[in-house]
């Protein structure tokens, strides 16, 4: 059967969402097709969440080959991995031969039907007849794919930090305690305490050792991250950031050598890998020499090659850091031929 291009097929909605039922592990759907199925080419499709955290569309489409009959093919697409099985039944839920299919652990599915008998025939040929598609879809969950890689925390209890950062204060005399220093980036300034500050970080406790001005401007962050630093400095708590803004802050807690911050922020952006960021991820771990967190994200790689290669990081590495994509390439390779 050769290739269809859906955007030059016209579309049309499926007749009737006619019922759902969702558990905690299942979703079930059932969709009534009406005359419109019986048209070679045409396209029925309809958009549904499984699931709260689910997307998925289904795609049904008739084809009439002469040399092999009436052909059903329907496209289940998910924004997440889920196990799928399809049947094709009249509309009284009477199964049609040889329609029904599973596959697993996938996020685009096509299943190929072909609708022959006597009982199909009288499908194709009756008038305002329907079909029937029912599915049931099961989420996989992150757990079962990525218990084999479960990332063991770093961080520490914001009262462990604060009683850490009480400790080594402890030596300080009242004055030096009441010192603020003027941080700035870019038009965004702000004091901190100058003994907390040499407290939390050796490198700006080396910069400050010796040195009696009231300001520091630095140029390597953004004045949102620079409130976030100050924010955890204070209190030993990672603020809600997006994924780009905590990768940001990670990089702060290597460059000026907070283990505390690196550590929480590392966490933090583990539990918020995906397909789309673990490249990034993998480029950020290992720009911070951070070998726990890298060796996590590159088994978290292996288990989604197939879906990882085709992202947009995946060629951003290959052309910043192509050994790091080597590097992936021939694990993934030793993998395959332990499994030969």
């Amino acid at each position: 059967m050769a290739e269809t291009d859906l955007n030059l097929i016209d579309c049309v909605p499926i007749d009737d969402y006619m019922r759902t039922s969702c558990s905690k592990k299942t979703h079930t759907f059932k969709l009534s097709v009406g005359d419109a199925w019986k048209i070679s080419g045409r396209v029925c499709e309809t958009k549904f969440s499984s699931f709260s955290t689910c997307d998925n569309i289904c795609k049904i489409k008739k084809y009439g080959e002469k040399d092999i009959g009436d052909i059903l093919l329907v496209e289940i697409i998910s924004s997440e991995e889920i196990h799928c099985e399809i049947f094709v039944c009249d509309p009284n839920e009477k199964l049609l031969r040889t329609c029904r299919a599973k596959s697993y652990h996938h996020i685009e599915f096509h299943y190929i039907f072909n609708l022959f008998g006597v009982h199909v025939e009288r499908l194709i040929s009756a008038k305002n007849y329907e079909l029937t598609v029912i599915g049931i879809i099961r989420l996989i969950k992150r757990s079962e794919i990525t218990e084999i890689c479960t990332f063991p925390s770093r961080s520490i209890t914001a009262f462990d930090y604060l009683k850490n950062l009480a400790d080594k204060l402890k030596s300080s005399d009242k004055n030096s305690l009441q010192e603020q220093i003027l941080m700035t980036v870019d038009d965004y300034s702000e004091f901190v305490n100058k003994s907390i500050l040499c407290s939390v970080s050796p490198i700006f406790d080396e910069m400050l050792m010796h040195e009696t001005k009231k300001d520091i401007k630095i140029d390597d962050i953004s004045a949102n991250v620079l409130k976030s630093f100050i924010h955890f400095m204070y209190t030993g708590l990672v603020p809600n950031e997006d994924f780009d803004s905590l990768c940001e802050l990670y990089h702060v807690g290597h460059i000026y050598k907070i283990c505390d911050l690196q550590n929480a922020c590392g966490d933090q952006l583990w539990s918020r890998l995906t397909v789309e960021n673990a490249c990034q991820l993998y480029l950020m771990s290992d720009c911070v020499d951070d070998e726990l967190l890298k060796s996590f994200v590159k088994k978290f790689i292996l288990v989604y090659f197939d879906k990882v290669i085709r992202t947009a990081a995946w060629q951003s590495m290959f052309l910043k850091k192509p050994h790091l994509a080597l590097e992936i390439i021939n694990s993934h390779d030793l993998t395959r031929q332990k499994h030969l």
